[in-house]
């Protein structure tokens, strides 16, 4: 169930992180209570102090205030530190109206997960975490190292990643075992009808596989004409080529000058095909026999020298060629589905309560003289003597 780790992680951890992605601590603290000064007049008088306010209770565990407000506030922050500070405030309380009750939900249905997993007693080896985390940042790409400085700079911590890595693993165990009986292999039949339904989806477009060295003029330096470093640019660039087409290795020179941060994999852009690129690049790198080098391409980023390493022609893929892909897809539509049923159901069971109305402390006053007793009016104490 590997690839239900994502959708899971999604699901019970992150319902609320699809509108934020990682919870750091900020927690709002009201301390200051303001007592009334009393009067020669008044009876005990009390002040009400807000205190972080119970949410929910799931069978027995408490979710308060402060919890809700970690998940939601480090994201919204981000989201509202470019809007001018007079109206960010009114924006953001807004947005916490609009996005706490699906906050709390996501919290509710987390402490179901982690109470059974507890119950269950569910353990991952820490290499299996390690290694889902490492297959995570590869994904998108980057080095575990970057990866960490950009969970970091969403908010998130390294241990808070891991901890919501572990109870998604921890989870997936647990729902391997209570869903195996349930599941069922996908025959030739369904396999086929798939096919046939998303014959679109296996359709291959044509697709180039290409290199190539940038000398970018996107950022001009501080005290630097724009147009004297085009042309300084431009320079590089059709030297560079010279060089490449005097028999210099055409990945050294990506590694070595390319503004491109693909210039350290030898300015490799991987297969794309028509419609990913802008046009100026993109019908150089289609035209291009493979293997030859262009000349120097003007694009709005800048100076290229382009490589074309690979062509495929579009395609349509066998039914023979996809028939495991659908057969995966298809068993992990069904875990998905009994999946979100096995949650609903663990949710149905629990003791979840709502407590609805604010909590409150009052801090009572010094005790004051208590006003003396009004005298009946004589009409009133006439008739009461006769009763």
């Amino acid at each position: 169930m590997k690839s239900l780790v994502v959708t899971l992680s999604v699901a019970i951890l992150l319902t609320a992180a699809n509108f934020l992605m990682g919870a750091t601590c900020c927690k709002a603290n009201t301390t200051d209570a303001n007592v009334c000064t009393p009067d020669s007049n008044s009876v005990k008088v009390s002040d009400i102090v807000k205190v972080d306010e119970v949410l929910a209770i799931v069978n027995g565990t408490e979710i308060k205030d402060s919890q809700v407000m970690e998940l939601i506030t480090p994201n919204l922050d981000r989201q509202l530190a470019s809007m001018p500070e007079d109206q960010r405030q009114q924006q953001k309380e807004m947005m916490i109206k609009n996005i706490k009750p699906r906050a709390l939900d996501s919290l509710v249905l987390q402490t179901v997960v982690e109470q059974a997993l507890a119950k269950a007693d569910v353990n991952v080896p820490q290499k299996e975490i390690d290694d889902q985390i490492a297959e995570i940042a590869k994904s998108k790409n980057l080095e575990i190292a970057d990866f960490r400085k950009l969970m970091e700079e969403q908010g998130m911590s390294w241990d808070d990643l891991n901890k919501r890595i572990t109870m998604s693993m921890k989870f997936e165990k647990y729902l391997d075992k209570e869903l195996k009986s349930q599941l069922k292999d996908a025959n030739d039949e369904q396999v086929k009808e798939f096919y046939n339904q998303n014959i679109s989806r296996f359709s291959k477009p044509e697709q180039v596989r290409a290199s190539h060295v940038l000398y970018g003029i996107m950022q001009t330096p501080e005290g630097t004409d724009p147009n004297a470093y085009k042309k300084e640019q431009l320079e590089k660039a059709q030297k560079a080529l010279a060089k490449i087409k005097g028999g210099a290795d055409f990945n050294e020179i990506a590694k070595l000058e390319s503004s491109c941060p693909s210039g350290k994999n030898g300015g490799d852009l991987n297969y794309f095909s028509k419609g990913q690129m802008v046009p100026e690049f993109e019908n150089v790198a289609f035209a291009l026999p493979v293997g030859q080098v262009s000349d120097v391409v003007e694009t709005q980023f800048g100076y290229h020298i382009i490589k074309t390493t690979d062509h495929k022609a579009a395609e349509v893929q066998s039914l023979e060629q996809v028939s495991t892909q659908i057969k995966e897809e298809l068993t992990n539509t069904q875990k998905r589905e009994l999946g979100k049923k096995f949650i609903d159901d663990l949710k149905a069971k629990a003791n979840i309560v709502y407590p609805g109305a604010e909590k409150e402390v009052k801090i009572e006053a010094a005790p004051v003289a208590a006003p003396k007793a009004t005298p009946a009016p004589k009409a009133k104490a006439a008739e009461k003597a006769k009763k």
